[in-house]
């Protein structure tokens, strides 16, 4: 694991010091890590220009490695080597490695669905972050890979930071993660060297925190070449509610469906209707259902589009009232009086709704 800690910095005496070295098994090394009687167990090497570093430990200033003094040593290499490495090592040793970009999901059904030139649902098409776990595509991560693209006037070679490729498909579109200490990436290299994931680095905090795009000025994190729309499985519920013979006379029966079927009208339904949300409580689904019903010249009483009914929560659900004949889904009765402003409460608050019976065109 890459610990945080304060950044690199340059010490009175203009000896670097730095919170992070490389141990002689390569392996990265806090300060924190190191004490008095382990610091001589190994030697600490700079990520920047590979010297020796010595621990220092004292007891007034922030322990940290520092240079031998008198050497030359670039913090911004230093600090463009350790990112690398912390990225590298979080890929290697981690299950899961998620990234976050912006995209458009699109759903795989719109060339040929009846709904989405006209509702554009938000399930249809929409734009928002998108993440995928790039442990699951690609197994190899490649420090410094050079690399061909093909351009319409021949090939032309790009060094990534570090190369995310699938050892098992070698057709499998590489990603490239290029750490941005001094200088981000090139115009060209963004237009033309493939999927590239660009990560500011202003100090090692920078190097292990959440891949998610966001255009911060200080601390951007960018995605290239990765806005092809992602394609989604339809994902639009629609409510379907018909009248129905029963045992005991008439009966409401509540379907579900997809919108990859379509609408989907039952021959036996005397009435029937299809609602374009199935998030209504099942009381205000019914209403809508009567309200639908009362437009095409069908009596379908209920107590609240009636004068003498309303909708009542008892218990966290939702009833039907009326106040002749107590708790009733139906009122068939000769005091039903259909309450144009009910009619229009309702429709009011289910605006976003879409009603289709079996006439209509979706």
């Amino acid at each position: 694991m890459i610990c945080k800690n304060t950044p690199a910095k340059i010490s009175d005496n203009n000896a670097y010091t730095y919170p992070y070295a490389i141990d002689d098994n390569g392996n990265p090394v806090f300060i924190n890590e190191i004490t008095k009687e382990n610091k001589s167990q190994t030697q600490y090497h700079c990520y920047g220009c590979g010297a020796e570093l010595f621990p220092v430990l004292g007891e007034v200033r922030e322990h940290h490695f520092r240079h031998e003094k008198g050497s030359v040593c670039d913090p911004n290499k230093y600090l463009h080597e350790y990112a690398k490495a912390a990225i590298k090592k979080r890929f290697e040793e981690n299950d899961s490695f998620i990234v976050s970009y912006h995209a458009k999901q699109v759903c795989k059904n719109v060339s040929n669905c009846v709904f989405y030139d006209k509702y554009h649902w938000r399930e249809c098409d929409c734009e928002g972050l998108y993440s995928v776990d790039l442990k699951k595509i690609y197994d190899t991560c490649t420090s410094e890979k050079g690399y061909y693209q093909l351009l319409p006037d021949g090939r032309k070679k790009y060094i990534a930071d570090l190369f995310l490729t699938d050892s098992q498909n070698d057709k499998r579109q590489p990603v490239c993660i290029e750490v941005w200490v001094t200088h981000e990436c090139t115009d060209d290299k963004k237009q033309n060297g493939g999927r590239i994931i660009e990560i500011k680095i202003n100090d090692e905090k920078d190097a292990v925190r959440d891949l998610v795009e966001c255009d911060d000025e200080e601390r951007p994190i960018r995605f290239f070449n990765f806005a092809n729309p992602v394609s989604v499985k339809p994902g639009k519920w629609f409510r379907h509610i018909k009248s129905l013979s029963g045992l005991y006379g008439k009966v409401l029966a509540v379907d579900d469906t997809l919108c990859a079927e379509g609408l989907h009208y039952d021959p036996k339904a005397e009435k029937e209707v299809i609602l374009s949300s199935n998030n209504l409580a099942p009381i205000y689904q019914e209403v809508l259902y009567a309200i639908k019903s009362h437009e095409d010249g069908m009596k379908y009483p209920t107590p609240f589009l009636c004068e003498y009914g309303n909708i009542i929560k008892n218990q966290e659900k939702y009833q039907l009232k009326c106040r002749y004949l107590g708790y009733n889904r139906h009122c068939p009765c000769g005091n039903y009086k259909f309450s144009t402003r009910k009619r229009d409460e309702v429709l009011k608050q289910c605006d976003n709704v879409v009603c289709w019976g079996k006439n209509d065109d979706p």
